[in-house]
């Protein structure tokens, strides 16, 4: 935080904080005014408590001062803190996001179908007159194979195939006007480079609003001549209104930027509409930014790349709140009052740990009781007794050192309220950072679990791996051809989700035939292994290709799930196998995080893990860029359906 405020700009907009400015005002007033009697009534030796009623005065002006500074920087500090967080939070989403779509494009680019109905078109085994209207026999099932797809990854609105000259020869979204030409410069792009290219934009294929489209070119099957180039449309509206109404209240307004503070998206298009240019804000300093004639509080935060990749260049999130509504939204809640009265006093007394002005506030709010105790004392000292039955003579002071003992207790009232809803302050803003980052953690979590169930189940209807299978049904084991092959796809697939530390096929009894990094020590499912009974029976009882089986195990106290789906014969009722994925890279949201500062909490390195109950016990580890406490941490991942009777062999 900067250690100079905007003051003047905030002030009016904390409610709280007025009332407490109103009312030390008003004591700071009778103080002076208590000052003013005495110079006037007190005797020669009355001028000691002059003194201190003026060194009184002065401390509790600067007091007063520091209060209210201190109550300012808290709550800036919770309103910037939460933004920062919404902000990056969006961000790490987006790009984990986007991550898993290059993933996509580059398995279903190499998808045996989409390949070989390519080449028959490519070496002219198939003409289609696109003007014709109406689904060419060749593109029906073509079609049927994307919809399967799309079925499983929500996250598409559409699919298509492009031959080389940009022309749509299959897609997944029905239509019935035929489609010009594609020339534009990401396809040309496409065909001549070998990995994926995304575009984001106005585009023919795709007519109407903007569209982020990643596109790979497909390769003939034997030749590995360019065939043409397949396009996946990212339902990118829907996802980032998903990710903006994961954020923060509706009294702000999150937005995805690009490198020059052009709005792409918006979570409100009345408020700030896509195309306006905003001003950004990097820092964690409180600096009110004006957009529009309004002033806002702004956190702008940048991508970091997952898995090595950080999204398209430029791109950016940010969360603007309004001044006048940024403090209005925030909840306090009572932190001190729910807890038991000799904790709230031991947290109250560590507050030099978390707010240093607040334990000095403290202590000066306890130095006002003894100048009303000193001024008792050196009242009742200089009050002579009168002769006439010990009365004591009247003495002009005495009125000054009864409202001084009065207005003492007043401001003893006052500080002692302020402090402690200080203290509530800046409980409730650590309580309230914790809170934002389990929710947010929790929903990167599900998120990336969403797209482990969707990889298991589209898995399982791998050509090839359900070829192997049917190939070598009723082997007692895979010939070295078919290991091979096998291996291959596995290789290739645990290339491109980098997520995964291995993917393993098993055949019908849980013996696991093949498996990715098969070199590579310590890891489960290792080739000659058999996965436990129970997986092993739920996942044959999978109704549909839909269908997946979770199971759950306990690594020493660490949660791991392994995702489970059976691949199917071409013909049913042939029962092809399982298939199963161990995640590498657990997502961030799983670990457990010491700092509550949401730019630490953004994932910077790479955790520990511990694939089998063989390995050694679980590590920890420190992170020395962002104090994370890694824990190692083991989950698996699978494929869908279940099987239903041919053959004996199973993917893992």
């Amino acid at each position: 935080m900067a250690t100079s405020l905007p003051t003047d700009l905030i002030l009016p907009h904390l409610r709280e904080l007025n009332r407490n400015a109103a009312d030390l005002r008003e004591i700071r007033l009778m103080w002076r005014l208590i000052e003013a009697s005495a110079r006037m009534q007190a005797s020669q030796q009355g001028q000691a408590l002059v003194s201190m009623l003026t060194d009184t005065r002065q401390g509790l002006e600067q007091l007063e001062q520091g209060l209210l500074q201190s109550q300012l920087a808290q709550s800036a500090q919770e309103a910037m803190a939460q933004l920062g967080m919404q902000s990056s939070h969006a961000i790490d989403l987006l790009v984990r996001s986007l991550y898993e779509r290059t993933a996509d494009v580059g398995f279903l680019a190499a998808d045996s179908v989409l390949c070989e109905a390519m080449a028959q078109l490519g070496d002219g085994d198939i003409l289609l007159d696109m003007a014709a209207g109406g689904l060419h026999a060749w593109q029906a099932p073509l079609q049927l194979h994307l919809q399967a797809y799309r079925a499983k990854y929500t996250v598409y609105d559409d699919i298509l195939l492009l031959d080389t000259q940009g022309q749509v020869c299959a897609r997944a979204q029905a239509g019935d006007k035929p489609l010009p030409p594609c020339a534009e410069g990401w396809f040309q792009q496409c065909l001549q480079q070998a990995g994926h290219v995304s575009h984001f934009g106005a585009s023919c294929v795709l007519p109407g609003a903007d569209r982020l489209i990643y596109a790979q070119r497909l390769l003939h099957p034997r030749t590995m001549a360019v065939l043409g180039v397949l396009c996946l449309s990212f339902d990118f509206a829907a996802e980032m209104q998903a990710i903006f109404a994961s954020g923060g209240p509706r009294a702000q307004v999150g937005l995805l930027l690009d490198a020059a503070g052009v709005v792409i998206a918006s979570s409100d298009d009345h408020w700030i509409a896509p195309g306006s240019r905003v001003p950004m804000h990097h820092g964690d300093a409180v600096q009110p930014l004006i957009h529009a004639g309004r002033t806002y509080l702004v956190r702008t935060a940048r991508a970091l790349p997952y898995q090595g990749y950080a999204g398209p260049e430029g791109w950016q999130t940010q969360v603007m709140a309004p001044l006048d509504l940024a403090f209005a939204t925030q909840q306090r809640p009572q932190v001190l009052q729910a807890l038991e009265p000799a904790i709230a006093e031991g947290l109250m007394a560590q507050s030099r740990g978390f707010c240093p002005p607040l334990h000095a506030m403290a202590r000066a709010a306890d130095d006002i009781r003894r100048v009303v105790w000193n001024g008792q004392v050196l009242a009742a000292s200089q009050a002579p007794e009168s002769p006439v039955q010990g009365t004591a003579h009247p003495d002009p002071l005495q009125a000054v050192l009864e409202q001084m003992s009065e207005t003492g207790d007043l401001t003893h009232a006052v500080f002692t309220r302020a402090i402690h809803g200080l203290h509530e302050t800046a409980l409730s803003t650590r309580l309230q950072e914790h809170t934002t980052l389990n929710r947010l953690l929790m929903d990167l979590l599900e998120r990336n679990l969403y797209e482990r169930a969707n990889d298991c189940r589209w898995w399982a209807l791998t050509p090839g791996l359900q070829k192997v299978l049917q190939d070598n049904s009723g082997c007692l084991a895979l010939s070295v051809q078919a290991h091979d092959a096998a291996q291959r796809l596995l290789e290739q697939l645990n290339t491109l989700y980098t997520v995964y530390a291995r993917i393993a096929l098993y055949d019908a009894q849980g013996l696991v035939l093949a498996c990715s990094h098969e070199d590579e020590p310590g890891l489960p499912l290792s080739p000659g292994v058999r996965v436990q009974a129970s997986a092993l029976q739920a996942t044959m009882a999978l109704r549909d290709a839909q269908a997946y089986h979770v199971q759950e195990l306990d690594d020493g106290g660490l949660p791991v799930h392994v995702y489970h789906a059976a691949l199917r014969a071409p013909q049913p009722p042939m029962d092809m196998g399982m298939g199963r994925a161990q995640i590498r890279a657990p997502p961030s949201a799983a670990l457990p995080c010491c700092s509550t500062r949401a730019e630490n909490c953004r994932p910077c390195c790479r955790p520990l893990h511990r694939s089998s109950p063989e390995t050694p016990a679980p590590k920890t580890t420190a992170c020395p860029v962002c104090r994370w406490r890694l824990s190692t941490w083991h989950a698996t991942a699978a494929s869908s359906p279940p099987a239903t009777a041919v053959g004996r062999w199973a993917v893992a």
